[in-house]
Parts: structure tokens; C-alpha cells; sequence
């Protein structure tokens, strides 16, 4: 442990990092930083006391990764800790006990870093930017891309330009007040890097709503999402998609969401399932008042593309019923937090399971792929054949990719390390 600087009585120490040896015997760059600490004691009684304030920490420097230590590796800060030391004076003796007059004392803290090389290094957000004019990326996904289509938050609209902060995405409807809303929040539009790909579409009183999103952690943090796409199960509120033809395995669907909560003790949320629009199979125009009843859709598939999640457990399916012998099951992490839901339907090699900063879940298995899986319609936020609140979901959704081909463990690494980064679960840990 290294003294960084000291001083005594009422004041502030100022140390500045440059010059200091590491424990690698480097010397820190001129332009490291310094780091403050303060200590203002405040007298109640006499004689005064001898204060000693500082920042005490450890400088480490770290090699490059390849090739001998060098005088020129950079010098990390492990760690730093600000410091108080009371000299108390000689206590009186009063009946034969010491006796100290009270003492009130404030301490405040601050430091400075610079950025650069050798010193901090800070991330630029890491979302995928696609750039139309050069058709190339202005800020570049991971190895694995993003798939061959993308849906995320960022192509929809700002709710802060709407009346309330938010907005029902979907077809537009008097019934709702939103017949002549703005064409971008219509529908989920593909990004704009996977211009090929379909888009999800709503119409009430079915249409989730984009909005932004607070959470509120132990010990008085908040954490805020800009604009999320929120799934509410009272209405069964869902977005079907249509690819147009028939999709065999091996694919991987890919969701950075949020199950907001779970509104009886063993409910499943369905995340993604097969399904078709209501009107396209005759199922009847309801009003939101009717979403009460429970009700059955001919959605008319032989297949189903489920993961849901239940307090039990995770589920990949590829078939209509049972599950049980054909299905994967992954152990499930019950904490209200992001996380990367994940389901790569690949046949006896298929995986399904989540990502979040407290657990990382992950199952193999084995899900049919016959002639009857020919994937190409799909629901997200209900369960196929029922229009139900007890076959739909509480979640928030942030971005959905999908592969036409079967990701491996490593890609799903890569992928997460993204999509946490721009999704802020990391301030999550330890919740």
C-alpha cells in the first residue's frame, strides 16, 4: 500500500499521480490525474483536534498482453481509498474514567482522471450504427453481426415527442386516439441494416406501447431506459410477423428484454411463439374490455417457435403438444432484471437460456425438425392458439435479432457483451 499524499489540520490533499513508481518500478505519465480528499472538522469542544487527511492506494502496471514487461506499460489504479486519522488530545480524568469533549467532522472526496493512452479508457456506447449514405457501419456490430434481421428500440420514434411520453405502436385507430399518429409508430420496422427483413405488426386492442423505463434498485438507485417497447398482459397486448415463406432450422432468435414482473406465482411468460394476425385466420375485432375473456385463435400451424419463461423454468419448443421428451428446458434466475434471452432451434444441437449480470443460464437439448417445422409466422408477447391473459407476457423489450443459422456459445458471449453494454445491465449487478 502506497501513501499518495497527506495533510495535516483543516484542508484538502491534492496528489498528483504523476511521477509515482508503480509496483512494475514504471513511472505514471505526467498527465494521470490526481485525487482529492477533504477533511473540514468542525470544534464542539477544546482543546481542538489534529486531523490527518489523505488518499491512500495501489498503482499496478499491467504488461502488454504479449511479449515482456515493458518501462512503457500503462499504470492502473486498483484501487484508492480516502483516509481520516484523529490525534485526539490527553482525555481529562474525571472520577477516575477519561472523558473527551464531542467532535462533528465532514469528509467529501473527489477525483480527477484523465483519458487517453496509459490512462482511462472510456467506451463509447457500442450499439450497432448502420450508416445508409456510405451503406456501410458507422459504429460496427460484433464478429457475429446482428444478425439477418434486427428490431431495436432505437429505429422507433422518441416517446418524449408524445403527449404523456409515450405512444401505442401499431395500426392506427380512432378507438385509441391515434388515427392520424406519425407513420414511424405504426409498426416495428426492420433496422436499417437488415433492410430485407419484415415488420411487426399490432392494431388495438392488442398494441403494446414504447415508453420509457424506471428502476428502482435497494439502497436508493435508479436506473432509467430512454424508450422501451412494453408488453402488458391485461390486454394481451402482442405483434405478430410474416416472413413472407417457410423457414427450416437451423435459426437463433436473440432478445434483450425485461420480464417486469410476474403477475401470478407460476406464470408463464410467453416471449415469442408461432402465430398469425387475428384477422387473417377470422378471428373476431375485439374491444379492449373483452380482453377478460379467454379465448382460443386458429392460428392453423403445425409448428410453434416458443421460449417462454416461467418462476420454474425456461422453454424452447418447437411442436404443438406435449412438450415433455421434445422440448428444452433451461434453469431459470427469478430477479426482475435485463437479460439476454436466447433460443437457437437446431434440432438434437438446440440451446435455449439467459444472460444477466448476476447469472448466466444456458441448456442443450433437442427440439423436433421435421417437415412440419417450416417456420414462417410468429408472435411476440403471446402464446399460440389463445388470445388469453394468461398466455401473453410482462415484459419490456429493448432489441430482437435473428440468425438463419445456429450461433455458438462464443457468438452468444459476444452478443451479450453488446447488447449489456448499450442496455445498461450492469447497473444491475448484485440486484
Amino acid at each position: 500500500m502506497t501513501d499518495l499524499g497527506t495533510v495535516r489540520g483543516d484542508g484538502t490533499a491534492t496528489v498528483t499521480l504523476a511521477g509515482l513508481l508503480t509496483s512494475a518500478g514504471d513511472i505514471v505519465p505526467p498527465d494521470a490525474g490526481t485525487g482529492t480528499s477533504t477533511f473540514v472538522p468542525e470544534r464542539l469542544g477544546n482543546p481542538p483536534v489534529a486531523a490527518a487527511a489523505g488518499l491512500h492506494g495501489q498503482l499496478v502496471a499491467r504488461p502488454p498482453a504479449q511479449g515482456p514487461p515493458q518501462a512503457s506499460a500503462p499504470a492502473i489504479l486498483e484501487r484508492a481509498m480516502p483516509g481520516v486519522v484523529l490525534s485526539m488530545p490527553t482525555p481529562v480524568l474525571v472520577g477516575g474514567r477519561p472523558l473527551l469533549p464531542s467532535y462533528h467532522a465532514s469528509s467529501e472526496s473527489s477525483s480527477h482522471a484523465v483519458q487517453g493512452p496509459g490512462h482511462i479508457r472510456a467506451i463509447a456506447d457500442p450499439d450497432p450504427v448502420w450508416d445508409p449514405a456510405t451503406s456501410g457501419w458507422a459504429t460496427p456490430p460484433p464478429a457475429s453481426g446482428v444478425g439477418d434481421a434486427r428490431w431495436s428500440v432505437q429505429d422507433l420514434p422518441d416517446p418524449n415527442g408524445f403527449p404523456g411520453g409515450w405512444y401505442w405502436l401499431g395500426d392506427p385507430s380512432s378507438a385509441d386516439g391515434t388515427a392520424g399518429i406519425t407513420a414511424g409508430a405504426r409498426s416495428w420496422p426492420p433496422d436499417r441494416s437488415t433492410p430485407g427483413a419484415p415488420s411487426w405488426h399490432s392494431f388495438f386492442p392488442y398494441k403494446p406501447s414504447v415508453r420509457s423505463a424506471y428502476s428502482y434498485l435497494p439502497g436508493g438507485q435508479v436506473v432509467h431506459h430512454p424508450k422501451g417497447v412494453h408488453f402488458n398482459s391485461h390486454f394481451i397486448e402482442h405483434m405478430w410477423l410474416d416472413w413472407g415463406a417457410a423457414k427450416r432450422q437451423p435459426f437463433s432468435w436473440v432478445l434483450a428484454a425485461m420480464i417486469n414482473a410476474f403477475p401470478a406465482g407460476g406464470y408463464e411468460h410467453f416471449l415469442l411463439d408461432s402465430g398469425r394476425n387475428p384477422d387473417a385466420v377470422g378471428f373476431p375485432r375485439i374491444t379492449d374490455y373483452q380482453t377478460n375473456t379467454a379465448r382460443s385463435i386458429n392460428d392453423g400451424l403445425a409448428y410453434r417457435n416458443l421460449l417462454s419463461v416461467s418462476p420454474s423454468r425456461q422453454t424452447l419448443c418447437a411442436r404443438l403438444q406435449p412438450y415433455v421428451g421434445r422440448s428444452v428446458f433451461a434453469r431459470v434466475d427469478t430477479h426482475l432484471r435485463p437479460k439476454m434471452y436466447f433460443g437457437i432451434f437446431n434440432g438434437s444441437s438446440s440451446l435455449t437460456g439467459a444472460f444477466d449480470p448476476g447469472a448466466r443460464r444456458i441448456t442443450a437439448g433437442t427440439v423436433d425438425n421435421g417437415a412440419a417445422q417450416e417456420h414462417r409466422y410468429y408472435v411476440l408477447g403471446r402464446g399460440n392458439g389463445r388470445i388469453s391473459q394468461g398466455h401473453a407476457s410482462h415484459f419490456l423489450v429493448f432489441e430482437l435479432r435473428f440468425w438463419h443459422r445456429a450461433l455458438t456459445t462464443d457468438e452468444l458471449d459476444e452478443q451479450y457483451g453488446q447488447l449489456a453494454s448499450t442496455y445498461r445491465f450492469n447497473s444491475y449487478r448484485g440486484v
